[in-house]
């Protein structure tokens, strides 16, 4: 039913809906915020496991490598190759490295096996359980290699952290320090 004034005219409290220009500032608002966060999501995707496994790796070192510079302080990664886990200490805080944090530490995938990891300038490439890639608060890290190694998959899997770079990269191959370009 529509109410009408005396004059005959709809009155315009009864009228609903969205001008044409409310929306377009709606879109206009929802665009800018999808293009300032969608770069800071990166590599994230909703694939299998051992991409899951590979994306959280990437995603840990950009965070490690970004909180270092915001809080001013030093941080190490982690990798432990025989548990196949990996944590985040920060400089001076040596309880934080005992087997009573485990609560901390973040698994890889089960089909995902570490095979090493080289940190550049380090004469000692024997494996060891515990790597350690430093993360400075100046924002450079140690240059290192992952290497990984996919259950039934027969090629291996290279993850090159940088030192000057904001992230970490994936080669689905072996790799050594002389072939990083």
């Amino acid at each position: 039913m529509t109410v009408t004034s005396k004059a005959g005219r709809l009155n315009s409290s009864t009228k609903s809906g969205f001008t044409l220009i409310e929306l377009m500032v709606v879109l206009a608002v929802m665009g800018t915020v999808l293009f300032i966060t969608l770069p800071k999501l990166g590599p994230i995707t909703f694939g299998d496991q051992d991409e899951r496994g590979l994306n959280l790796l990437l995603n840990t070192v950009r965070y490690v490598k970004k909180k270092a510079q915001v809080d001013g302080v030093d941080y190490t990664l982690h990798i432990d190759a025989v548990k196949s886990v990996m944590w985040v200490t920060s400089a001076g805080n040596i309880e934080e490295t005992s087997d009573n944090k485990s609560k901390d530490r973040t698994p890889f995938p089960e089909s995902l096996h570490i095979k090493g990891v080289e940190i550049y300038g380090f004469s000692n490439q024997q494996p060891q359980e515990d790597y350690r890639i430093g993360f400075s608060m100046s924002g450079y890290c140690d240059m290192a290699l992952i290497h990984l190694k996919q259950r039934g998959v027969k090629e291996e899997i290279t993850v090159v952290i940088e030192p000057f770079l904001p992230g970490a990269e994936i080669r689905r191959k072996f790799i050594s320090f002389d072939q990083c370009s």
